[in-house]
Order: structure tokens, then C-alpha cells, then sequence
């Protein structure tokens, strides 16, 4: 097995082997008798005047974006490395000859909304010869002046400023700092030699990058401009020059631009909204379950045994409920979903011992003797799983069908030859009936079983029963009179589950005959193994857990608000027996006759018990929600888990998830409470920006070093942040969104790196740059971890 690798190397600038031009190419050969020469013309080009779609790679944000930027450099990757140096001046080749712009309204002089700033012009018209309009100065060929071209007006005071490195536009001195290669390379780990497609937005190849220096900060709608330099001298840009004194507009040539809108606040970040989630898990051990409050006051003061009751229900993630009784009465319950806070409590002294076998939803009723309070919880559940049955046809067929093979079954049984003892002048025999002798009576089951356990409750018969049961031989039995099927299902179904009902259907001071006691033990015989065998196609057909779990309401998995508020991430367990109440409603839909009920505690037994290989298996024990803008505004969002502290793809948890409504995230984990949940951005290539809302950066290690006898690999984490870095205002009164790069200023970029990195103890030969800088403004998408809590 092998993984995909890639490599991310960053360098201050790649100088053209030739610069743009024409170039003469001459060739001399002396020979003893000759002398032999040619020469040839070449061109060497490069784009000018605009780029066409194969040159840019990528840009960020993508055109269109909308959200939280304040923290990005927005920045364009073009597919030739030397591209940004390709018309540099001689005596300055570090410096590039393109900058990105990021316009907001009011910049440019053009429509409010922002659009219609570009305006096309013939090359030879750029310069319209007036004082007011600043335009480049370009020598060309009659061929290149006919050439069109898209240009940007710029307001020259908010471009360049009333004092040197006060506007848009950066300086000579910060120009090198927004301009780098990035070389990616991708390859493969492992001994198979595998290739590997590229991540997605990836590509391998050496790409000149080209970064603005201005944050958006304020919401609205940004134009990100790629102009040309080439032409403006640099007196010219100059405040306090004789060009500049009279100038209201500088003209430049657009090779490229896109849109894209920023939010208003920096609450709508991934890393905001992330940390918020964080700062909520260190609350109530971030459990799903109502916050602890006090339960009483110096005024009010509740008995010790209520207030444990409350406690421990509350703990457990109980809330209370108002429940209307059978009478029309409304009284207080508790009700509690399948996702408790910790583990479910053992209910032995309010359910019987073991797995009880939930019949009805009347009979899932939790009674808590002593404080008069009912659970609805498990009642609930059937009621649902009832409810999920009719929505699911091939599980209500094959439940169908498995019904109808056991009514099949106990008709064959009856068709056996018996013997019945009769009393008449002669005394006391045995007369064997002919097969298929008891079938007359098939038609009365349900008023059979009926009518005797109707008797049966009156005459006192036995409680507790799920079917009431006739007291067959309670009286002597007329002559002639035959043994019917009603009187075969009672004894059946008298004893849940076995195949002998024989016993408790004793019920008078004649016990039935050997041949109808024969009769009952092959019936429940052929009704097991006809359950046996339609067992598997029944647990085919039931919805797997998950599905099961997405199909419950979501006020029935969190009944308060409270227990999961917004900017919440809660853990849970799962109670398998509230999923098991549901899966009994969900076997128990439609089912009426006696006959009915008892195939389905069979089917029930063998799905609970695990008996079936091919069965939906165990559910899952824990889980989390999580409900936070980022799952509505991120739906691609990456949830990964891990069973160690030291996420690897070793010890990942496998995860299901759905989204119960759109901004709650439910993840259930079927195989291991995880020690790590993480949080991923959606991967969106490499974007250039601060770390946080105060213009910091977290140092990375430019290049292998020790630190704290710790080997930190080029690119990893060194844990240390810089002092803010200085911003500045773009003329015309706008926020403090232009990051200071290489000025004077002690806050600028560079000096917040040199001071970082002798903090850092970066060795001194490491030359800090243009390279240097762009490994500290990247970043990937972002993640967040949460540490779940052990229950």
C-alpha cells in the first residue's frame, strides 16, 4: 500500500534565462581555406499585455467566494515560474514587474458596484497626453500598438498616497517581498513504486506567485487587479514628484482580474467559528444533556430522595416532559432519548431483569414506584419503530410473509393424525381422527382465541400472560366435539417464544390429551423453524442502524434546546435497549392475531440475539453532534477520528455521519469511543494570510533545526507567534487593511520575522527573504481537534 507525497519548495524568484526580445544568434566556422558565418533572428516572448486562461494556474479566493477574507492575501499562481521577472528593469531584477491589486469601491474609476473597471484600449492609445492621467511609457512596435488591452483608471491618491508607503500600491522596497516560486512536487511512499493522482486543486510544476498586500477587512465587494509596472519610472510613483503634483488618475494595464465578496465579520471564519466549538467543549465535559444547575434555593428546598432522582436523570440526559394519561390528565414525565450523557443505567428495578421483550408501547412504560414518575422514553421508541415500518414496504413484505409461512405451519400441524379419548355407554376409548380433521375450525382463530381469553380473565385465569389462554379441559369435553386451531395457537402462544405452551395451558381439572398436547409441540415446532428460516430475509430488510437512528426526529434525539445549543459539539453514548424498543415496533407493525405477536417475538429473539450471521449487527455505542454554521456553510467539511492522541491513519475510526437539520452534524462511531475527533477544512489548495485577527503569524521552521533538542523538519511548527504585524490605511480614509511589508516601520512584516526567528534560535546563515516570508504567510486548510471525554 502505498500513499501520495508531496513536496512544497518555495524561492525568491526565478531569473529568466532570457529576458523577452529580440536576440540575434550568430554562427562563425574558420576553416584553412574559408571563412564560413550566419546568423539567425530569434524572438523570445513573453506575455505584455494580457494572459490568457492557460498561463493562470490558480487564484484565491476563488472568483465568486463569498465569506469571512480578513485574515487572507488574496494571490494568483501563473503557470511560468519566471513569469512575474520576465520584464524586470536591468539594474533591479528581484524586483518584479507585476503587482496584484485589491480594489474596493471608490479605487478605481468605474462603476459602484465594481464592475466595469476594466475598460479595453488599443496599446498606442494608453497614453491619452494629458496631465491628469498618469500612463505607462512603452516603446513599441507599430504591430503592438494595434494590439488591445484591458486597462484600470486608478485614484492616484489612494493608489500611491500623500506620503511615500502610504497607499494601495507597494513600494520599491516591498515589491520583492509579494512575489515567489512555488515548486510542488508530487510522488509516492512506499516500495510499489504506485503513482498517485494529485490531491485535488494540486498541481505539480514550478508556478510564479504573485501576492497583494491588502487585507479585506471590510465587507463588501473586492475586484483583485494583475497590473503591469512596465513603463512607470520609479520617480514617477512618487509623491512629491513633478508628474505626480497634477495627476489624478494612474492608468494601468490589467493582464487579469476576478471578484469576490467579503463578510462583515470575522465570526464567519472557519477558524472563528472552530474556535468557538472549542471553547464550548470545555463546558459539562461537552455531554449531550440539559447544563447542571442548581436545584434548589434557601427558599425552596426539595426532599434528599427527590433531589438524587433529579440528579441522576438529568445526569443521564433525561428532561422532563408533559404526558397526558389515558384519562385526559396531564401530568409530569421524564423522557429520554436513545443518546444519553453516559452510559444507560441498568433499570432492573423499574424493568425486568435481563432484555425485556417490548410487546406494546404501553408496556415500554418506565415506572419509578417510588416517586410516582413515568419514563416515556421506551414507549417512544416502539411507537417509532412502528412508525418506520410503514415506511420501509420490503421489511413490512418479508415480516408479511414470515406471518403467513407460520399460519401455513401450524394448518399442516393440524392435518396430523391424533388420538382424542372419548366417554360413551361402552366406557372410556381412544379414537384416532383423520388427518386434516381440525382444519374446519381455521377460520374461527381469532374469534377462538378471543371469546376463551375472554373467559379466561373472568374465570380469574392466569396473569400476565401476553395472549390469554382458554382453559382448555376445563369442562368434559362433548362427545363428537373436535379439538380446534384456536385452542392449538392459545397453548402456543401461552409461553412466548417455546414450543410446548402446552404446560400453561393446563388450566381446569382436565388436562388435555396426549394428541392434542401432540398437536401443539408440532406446531411450535414448524412455526420455529419457519421463523428460522424467514429470519434472515426479515433482518435483511430492516434498515441499518444509521438508517434507523436518521429516521428518528430530531426533537426525539435532543427534546430540549438547551442540551445542544449553537456553537455546540456534544458526545453521547447510545442505549441499546431504547434501539432495541424501536426495532420491536418496528418487527410488531400490523401485527393482530395471537399467531402474529408470537412469530414476532421469534423473529425478535433471533435479531436480538445475534443468532442470524447476516443480521445488521450490533449498533453503534457513541456518537457526537455537532451543531455550528460550519456545517451549513462547509458541507464538504472533513470529520475524521482517531483511537490515539497522535492522529494516524493507523488508528482511525470509522464514522458515520448525517445531518439531521442543516446546521447539526451527527457522527456515530460503530466501532471505538475515539480519543480525537478533528474538524477539517474542505481542501481548497494553499491560501496566503494571517494566522489571527491581530495579524500574527505562527512560525514554521525555514529550514531543518533543533529546537528544545527537537528535530523540526522544513515547514513544521515551531509554536511561536510574532508580535502583530503593522498595517496601514489606504488613502481615503478606509480601516488599517494594508499590511506593512518592508518599510521603515519596526511592525513591518520583515522585522516581525527577524525578531521571531532569533527567538526561534533560526541559525544566523538562513537568509531571510521573499522565500522565507511566503512559507510564513501559507496556509493549507485548516483543523481543529477535541479531545472527547471518557464516560
Amino acid at each position: 500500500m502505498t500513499s501520495p507525497t508531496l513536496q512544497v519548495t518555495m524561492a525568491g524568484r526565478h531569473k529568466p534565462a532570457l529576458p523577452p526580445g529580440t536576440y540575434t544568434v550568430t554562427a562563425d566556422q574558420q576553416t584553412p581555406g574559408a571563412s564560413l558565418s550566419t546568423s539567425r533572428t530569434i524572438d523570445v516572448r513573453a506575455p505584455r499585455f494580457a494572459l490568457d486562461a492557460a498561463d493562470v494556474v490558480a487564484v484565491h479566493p476563488m472568483p465568486g467566494d463569498v465569506g469571512d477574507l480578513s485574515r487572507v492575501l488574496p494571490h494568483i499562481a501563473l503557470r511560468e515560474s519566471a513569469l512575474p521577472w520576465a520584464r524586470s528593469q536591468k539594474d533591479k531584477p528581484d524586483v518584479p514587474w507585476l503587482a496584484l491589486l485589491v480594489l474596493r469601491d471608490g479605487d478605481a474609476l468605474g462603476a459602484a458596484d465594481g464592475t466595469g473597471l476594466l475598460t479595453s484600449r488599443r496599446v498606442k492609445d494608453l497614453d491619452p497626453h494629458s496631465g491628469e492621467v498618469l500612463a505607462p511609457k512603452l516603446t513599441v512596435t507599430d504591430d503592438e500598438g494595434e494590439q488591445m488591452c484591458l486597462t484600470v483608471d486608478l485614484d492616484a491618491q489612494r493608489l500611491v498616497g500623500p506620503s511615500a508607503g502610504t497607499g494601495l500600491l507597494p513600494t520599491a522596497a516591498e515589491l520583492p517581498w509579494l512575489a515567489h516560486v512555488r515548486t510542488i512536487t508530487l510522488g509516492t511512499s512506499g516500495k510499489s513504486g504506485e503513482e498517485h493522482e494529485p490531491p485535488p486543486g494540486w498541481q505539480a510544476g514550478d508556478f510564479g506567485i504573485v501576492t497583494t498586500n491588502r487585507l479585506p477587512r471590510t465587507a463588501g465587494l473586492y475586484t483583485a487587479v494583475l497590473v503591469s509596472l512596465e513603463g512607470f519610472a520609479d520617480d514617477v510613483l512618487k509623491p512629491g514628484s513633478k508628474q505626480w503634483a497634477a495627476a489624478k488618475t494612474v492608468r494601468m494595464i490589467a493582464l487579469w482580474s476576478w471578484t469576490f465578496t467579503a463578510t462583515s465579520s470575522d465570526k464567519a471564519s472557519f477558524h472563528a467559528l472552530a474556535d468557538r466549538l472549542v471553547a464550548d467543549s470545555g463546558r459539562d465535559e461537552a455531554l449531550l444533556r440539559l447544563p447542571r444547575t442548581p436545584l434548589t434555593t434557601d427558599e425552596q428546598k426539595l426532599p434528599k430522595d427527590v433531589e438524587e432522582h433529579v440528579t441522576a436523570r438529568l445526569t443521564d440526559g433525561a428532561v422532563p416532559v408533559a404526558w397526558q394519561l389515558p384519562t385526559g390528565e396531564r401530568t409530569a414525565a421524564w423522557y429520554r432519548g436513545p443518546f444519553t450523557a453516559r452510559p444507560a443505567p441498568e433499570l432492573n428495578d423499574v424493568l425486568p431483569a435481563g432484555k425485556p421483550a417490548f410487546t406494546s408501547a404501553d408496556a415500554a412504560l418506565v415506572l419509578w414506584h417510588k416517586q410516582g414518575l413515568i419514563d416515556v422514553g421506551y414507549a417512544a421508541a416502539f411507537t417509532l419503530g412502528q412508525l418506520a415500518a410503514l415506511s420501509h414496504p420490503e421489511l413490512a413484505w418479508s415480516v408479511y410473509k414470515a406471518r403467513k409461512a407460520a399460519y401455513h405451519a401450524v394448518r399442516a400441524s393440524l392435518g396430523a393424525r391424533i388420538e382424542i379419548t372419548r366417554d360413551d355407554k361402552h366406557g372410556q376409548h381412544v379414537e384416532p381422527t383423520m388427518p386434516g380433521h381440525l382444519q374446519d375450525a381455521l377460520a374461527d382463530d381469532m374469534a377462538t382465541v378471543l371469546t376463551s381469553g375472554v373467559k379466561a380473565l373472568s374465570d380469574g385465569g392466569t396473569k400476565h400472560k401476553q395472549v390469554p389462554t382458554p382453559k382448555v379441559g376445563a369442562t368434559p369435553r362433548p362427545a363428537g366435539e373436535r379439538v380446534t386451531s384456536g385452542e392449538v395457537i392459545a397453548a402456543l402462544t401461552a409461553t412466548p417464544g417455546t414450543a410446548d405452551g402446552v404446560a400453561a395451558a393446563q388450566a381446569g381439572p382436565k388436562a388435555p390429551s396426549a394428541g392434542f398436547a401432540k398437536v401443539v409441540r408440532a406446531a411450535g415446532r414448524a412455526v420455529e423453524a419457519s421463523a428460522h428460516f424467514h429470519g434472515e430475509k426479515v433482518a435483511q430488510a430492516l434498515p441499518s442502524w444509521p438508517e434507523f437512528i436518521a429516521q428518528i426526529p430530531f426533537q426525539h434525539l435532543v427534546p430540549h434546546a438547551g442540551m445542544l445549543p449553537e456553537h455546540s459539539i456534544r458526545f453521547f453514548h447510545l442505549d441499546p435497549l431504547w434501539l432495541d424498543a424501536m426495532v420491536a415496533g418496528a418487527l410488531r407493525a400490523q401485527a393482530v392475531t395471537a399467531l402474529d405477536h408470537h412469530v414476532t417475538t421469534l423473529l425478535h429473539d433471533l435479531i436480538r440475539g445475534d443468532e442470524l450471521t447476516t443480521g445488521p449487527g450490533a449498533p453503534p455505542r457513541t456518537g457526537a453532534l455537532i451543531r455550528s454554521p460550519l456545517i451549513s456553510q462547509w458541507p464538504d467539511l472533513i470529520v475524521e477520528a482517531f483511537t490515539s492522541s497522535t492522529p494516524e491513519p493507523a488508528n482511525q475510526v470509522r464514522i458515520t455521519a448525517a445531518s439531521p437539520l442543516p446546521d447539526v452534524l451527527m457522527l456515530l462511531f460503530p466501532d471505538a469511543w475515539p480519543t480525537v475527533l478533528r474538524l477539517r477544512e474542505p481542501f481548497h489548495g494553499l491560501s496566503m494570510g494571517m494566522d489571527d485577527k491581530d495579524h500574527r503569524l505562527i512560525l514554521h521552521a525555514p529550514q531543518e533545526m533543533t529546537v528544545d533538542g527537537t528535530k523540526k523538519q522544513p515547514g513544521t511548527s515551531l509554536g511561536i507567534w510574532t508580535e502583530p504585524i503593522a498595517t496601514r490605511p489606504a488613502a481615503g480614509g478606509s480601516e488599517p487593511d494594508v499590511l506593512r511589508i518592508a518599510d521603515d516601520d519596526k511592525g513591518c512584516l520583515r522585522q516581525r520575522l527577524q525578531d521571531a526567528y532569533k527567538k526561534a534560535g533560526v541559525p544566523a546563515g538562513h537568509v531571510l527573504g521573499p522565500a522565507s516570508a511566503a512559507l510564513q504567510l501559507i496556509n493549507g486548510a485548516r483543523y481543529v481537534d477535541f479531545g472527547p471525554h471518557h464516560h
